[in-house]
């Protein structure tokens, strides 16, 4: 039947038809085989085991060993002792690009002396591979050195496009030139505590149209966008002249990355070009606190390489030590279209444990379910409607997007039990009893066996009915829990059951 009609819509559309038939073949075979079109999401992650996931790879090092470890107290990236650097890729999950990314996870950095160096969160090309340079690099950005020969010299993160680092040194930020560290950053005092943003990675910088020794590819851009410290609240902000403006953040508080913490990283459209990039940090058990707000990463970033090599003719392969005069470079920072994300982390003199767990991973804009609990007594029924508390999207993903119940496919609703395993099926046996669900009426029921009391639980997810890419399986909720209380009660069966299912607003973001 769909080859029929695409067959129809090419004679009609002769060599344009071509690539309509294609793209709706494709479109119709993915969703068919509910298989995602949008990336692999959305992605939950413990990192409770010492068994590495499959969708894990550890990259190999420019120098040195990768000493991430899979504990079952999360991934540890790196021991607390000198000089360790490790990385993980989440290499089997990618996601088109053009409709953003939500990150988040829980971290520990302890057990160390001196709180160094600290960790990245990166988006990388899908179709690359290599890591970046450790220490103050973080994994990400690249490490110039005097001489091409010097061990400490290594390229940076290979398809980069964004590296977040959570720096608990103060390095990753700033200018370097030095003869084991030469790279572009922000000239200012170092701070121990700061988030940071580093762009994508930059073309081999030519000089009279010969690349320049030890600038070659990998060897440029990843340039500093904005830097927000976390202690003092001071924000420098890459200005279009390459110039960054420093101000302070006056609310959320002082705190250090360190310790036990949350991290939440949002990237949306940005609706001219590029995206809004937001970073927020969960400090307490009450308190989260907004590090970067909104910060527009555009398709094109002036900055300034301002780690140059004073002879460029001789680039770092001399024994100068004299530092060039800055170049104003406009770097090309469109996001390719599809990305994929990773982890490092590095120790140097200073040291800590890098360790993080729970990872969870969505698109912005895909479903949301919510949570159901109703209450009965033995041998009686209970019903509710789980889908009235939850949330689906329509129209242009934005920061500002409004959901709505309406919104939602009843058609999608899906079991899952608690080891992940989907039902297609509209009905679940367990040893407490039966779920049925109706998709015409948005009900669910349960049938308690007449030996079961206690509580019970059963997970769901759903997807959007407003078409492409709300229709994607991309775009399902997380799975929300369904939790039955049951009471045991002598005598006949009661006549009635209590309903309790937590109520939201229908339309809330």
């Amino acid at each position: 039947m769909i080859k029929r009609r695409a067959m129809t819509i090419f004679q009609l559309k002769n060599g344009q038809g071509k690539i309509l038939f294609v793209c709706l073949f494709f479109a119709c075979y993915m969703q068919l085989s509910g298989q995602s079109i949008y990336g692999d999401f959305p992605y939950v992650q413990s990192f409770l085991s010492t068994a590495q996931p499959s969708e894990c790879t550890k990259p190999i090092p420019n120098a040195g060993t990768n000493a991430a470890t899979f504990t079952s107290d999360g991934l540890r990236l790196t021991p607390a002792t000198p000089n360790q650097f490790g990385t993980v890729f989440i290499n089997n999950k990618q996601f088109k690009s053009q409709n953003g990314i939500k990150i988040e996870f829980e971290y520990m950095f302890y057990g160390g002396s001196g709180n160094g160096d600290g960790m990245t969160v990166f988006l990388f090309n899908a179709d690359n591979s290599n890591i970046g340079a450790s220490g103050a690099g973080l994994g990400y950005a690249y490490n110039r050195t005097l001489g091409t020969n010097h061990p400490n010299r290594a390229p940076g993160l290979a398809g980069a496009y964004l590296g977040i680092g959570f720096d608990t040194y103060g390095n990753f930020k700033g200018r370097r030139w030095e003869a084991k560290e030469r790279r572009n950053g922000i000239v200012t005092s170092q701070s121990n505590s700061e988030v940071t943003l580093r762009g994508a990675k930059g073309e081999p910088y030519r000089y009279n149209g010969v690349v320049v020794p030890g600038m070659e590819d990998r060897y440029t851009g990843y340039p500093t966008l904005i830097s927000s410290a976390t202690f003092g609240g001071k924000t420098f902000t890459l200005q279009n002249n390459g110039s960054y403006l420093e101000t302070t953040r006056t609310t959320g508080g002082n705190f250090s990355l360190a310790g036990t913490r949350k991290a939440f990283i949002e990237i949306y459209p940005h609706p001219d070009n590029g995206f809004y990039i937001t970073v927020k940090i969960k400090w307490t058990d009450i308190t989260t606190t907004t590090v970067i707000n909104n910060y527009h990463y555009k398709e094109q970033t002036t900055y300034v390489e301002n780690a140059m090599p004073s002879n460029l003719s001789g680039g770092d392969n001399n024994s100068s030590t004299t530092r060039g005069a800055d170049k104003i470079v406009t770097l090309n920072t469109t996001a390719p279209e599809y990305l994929k994300i990773g982890f490092a982390a590095a120790t140097g003199s200073a040291t800590n444990i890098h360790l993080i767990k729970h990872v969870v991973i969505t698109l912005p804009s895909a479903a949301e379910a919510n949570p159901d609990f109703a209450t009965t007594d033995n041998y009686t029924p209970v019903s509710f409607f789980p889908l009235v508390n939850d949330l689906a999207y329509q129209g242009v993903i934005s920061k500002d997007q409004a959901g709505n119940t309406n919104y939602i496919d009843p058609t999608s609703f899906r079991f899952i039990l608690a080891d992940g395993t989907k039902i297609a099926a509209n009905s679940h046996t367990t040893t407490a009893g039966k779920w049925e669900y109706n998709p015409i009426t948005g009900r669910i029921t349960f049938i308690p066996n007449t030996n079961f009391s206690g509580e019970t639980t059963i997970y769901y997810d759903i997807k959007g009915k407003e078409g492409l890419p709300y229709t994607d399986e991309a775009y399902r909720s997380l799975p929300a829990a369904m939790t039955v209380t049951v009471n045991k009660v002598s005598g006949p069966p009661p006549s009635s059951y209590i309903l309790i299912n937590k109520m939201i607003s229908p339309v809330v973001k």
